[in-house]
């Protein structure tokens, strides 16, 4: 997530926006370089082989949804570095942070943040946003527990309009942006952070808000808050890159499988052995038939996997988070409505890891 600025430097680098984002060139790292980004690490990481493709591949479906066009981006860099490093190379940011984005040069201490990669194709558009904008935007496309509320849970946006980083609630503004997204298309919403800077305030953003979308900032946040129905014509976005991996269909009308070894020299595994041990694959299923589902894991090392639906009004579905799958046969059940899912699941870089993954339809509860 972007670190909190300094107000002097944020003062100073709002006046210069091509100010250099990297602190300390003295840092060696090796590069894998791609159509849309180039990957810096350091000398003793491993990256897997699909980490620029798996980047490249977000970054032009995240920008298509936001209707941005790809062509007339900067080519973007990122940098993954130790905490230790990262700090050296951030002289303006504030220490401990996971990572940051300025223009088209973001850094992290983890090797698949594409959270930072969005604030680099918001970036394209508009600087210096407001901080409910700004990471609202990148949370909304993240999956995993993180990435919002229930429709169960659904906290009220507005007392956290006007705040900084010091006091933004991430989840809150990545929840509420999803919902803008998808009830209003990215139009709007470009048109409103265009008006909106850094230190506006909760008043100008209530303001600007009724100009931009014809409509009370209150009468939206209600609806928000309280219908749980999809309206017609609402928009399929934001969705994460994993919704557009490929499908995998069903062997047979009750049962999902998929098996392979996931090893990071493949070149659809992503992720990298260095301040983590991280290998991710991404694929899609589809669900005809809602209701109650047991997805199983069979692997030889620890696996943790996330559902995401992909499709309109995704604020009013959460993501099933599956932990702890420990190197046995696991299984976890979940409900889930129709439409197309994608499967994010998560081993480790270090080694291959066999894996086999099941999905069915849970057999009915017997009370007696």
């Amino acid at each position: 997530m972007s670190p909190r600025r300094h107000l002097f430097w944020f003062l100073a680098l709002a006046a210069l926006p091509s100010a250099p984002a990297c602190g300390d060139p003295e840092i060696k790292t090796l590069e894998k370089k791609g159509q849309h980004i180039d990957v810096h690490y350091a000398e003793d990481f491993e990256l897997c082989e699909g980490t620029v493709p798996s980047f490249d591949r977000g970054i032009v479906f995240v920008a298509e949804q936001l209707g941005l066009d790809t062509e007339t981006f900067d080519h973007m860099t990122f940098t993954w570095l130790t905490a230790e490093e990262l700090d050296e190379a951030s002289h303006f940011f504030f220490d401990g942070q996971a990572g940051w984005a300025w223009g088209s040069k973001s850094y992290g201490r983890h090797p698949l943040i594409f959270h930072e990669l969005v604030h680099m194709i918001a970036h394209q558009e508009k600087y210096n946003a407001i901080t409910f904008f700004t990471e609202g935007l990148a949370v909304a496309f993240e999956e995993g527990s993180s990435r919002r509320y229930s429709p169960a849970e659904i906290v009220d946006p507005r007392p956290y309009l006007g705040v900084r980083y010091d006091k933004i609630d991430y989840q809150v503004a990545g929840a509420f942006v999803t919902y803008l997204l998808s009830r209003f298309g990215p139009e709007p919403f470009w048109q409103l952070n265009r008006d909106l800077r850094y230190f506006s305030t909760e008043g100008k953003f209530r303001r600007r808000f009724a100009a931009v979308y014809g409509i009370d900032l209150d009468e939206v946040v209600d609806s928000y808050m309280t219908d749980e129905t999809c309206p017609e014509g609402a928009f399929a976005i934001p969705q994460p890159p994993s919704c557009a991996a490929d499908e995998i269909p069903w062997r047979s009308e009750d049962q999902w499988a998929y098996s392979r070894i996931v090893d990071c020299a493949d070149d659809d595994v992503a992720g990298g052995d260095g301040t983590d041990d991280i290998a991710e694959i991404a694929l899609t299923l589809r669900i005809e038939t809602p209701g109650r589902y047991t997805l199983s894991i069979l692997s030889d090392y620890e696996v943790t996997g996330v559902m995401h639906r992909c499709g309109s009004c995704p604020w009013l579905y959460s993501d099933t988070v599956f932990n702890g799958f420990d190197g046995f046969d696991a299984e976890a059940e979940a409900e889930f409505t129709e439409g197309l899912y994608s499967l994010v699941l998560r081993s480790r870089a270090s080694d291959s890891t066999s894996l086999a993954v099941e999905l069915r339809p849970s057999p009915p509860n017997n009370p007696y």
